[in-house]
């Protein structure tokens, strides 16, 4: 499996998962997933400190500014169901 296969198939698992709980509930469990993953990655390095970590830290930043800028577009108002303000 190439590197892009295998994150596809990561976030294809998270793409549509329901978590029991309001919105920070969901968002800790990803979080949690997230750093289960990372640390079965780290165990598979043999020397996670020397590893290309600088290219994975500027993915990180990249994705973390994406992620910034998409909540700063969003509307600061509640939605209903058909679209319009609450």
């Amino acid at each position: 499996m190439t590197r892009e296969a295998a994150i596809k198939h990561i976030l294809d698992g998270v793409d549509g998962l329901e978590v029991d709980g309001g919105r920070h509930q969901a968002a800790e469990a990803i979080i949690r997933a997230g750093v289960c993953i990372i640390g079965i990655a780290l165990l598979q390095l043999e020397n996670p400190q020397t590893a290309a970590l600088p290219d994975i830290e500027d993915a990180v930043r990249r994705y973390v500014d994406e992620v910034l800028e998409c909540r700063a577009r969003r509307s600061p108002y509640p939605r209903v169901g058909n679209g319009h303000a609450a």
